[in-house]
């Protein structure tokens, strides 16, 4: 799903009790693994949880989320293995 859909879902759902994952490339064997993104709680009561696979959805914010989002892109060591694409 490109990013721009995976935002504009985050910011339909973010202020409501609707909990959010990604289904990720498990690791091995033919199956998707949960990347939480937003347990069901508001995001005013919790923070998104921000990863090196979800770190795209949070980039372009203009806040401590964006700029740790922007870091995971660009410094953690897992960025490049798990937004890799063929």
């Amino acid at each position: 799903m490109p990013v721009e859909s995976q935002r504009d879902i985050w910011n339909r759902i973010k202020d409501t009790d609707i909990s959010l994952n990604l289904a990720a490339i498990a690791n091995w064997g033919y199956e998707f693994r949960k990347e939480p993104i937003k347990y069901d709680l508001p995001v005013s009561e919790m923070s998104p949880l921000v990863s090196p696979r979800t770190a795209h959805i949070f980039s372009e914010l203009e806040n401590q989320f964006g700029e740790m989002a922007r870091w995971m892109i660009k410094e953690h060591k897992l960025s490049d293995v798990a937004n890799h694409t063929l």
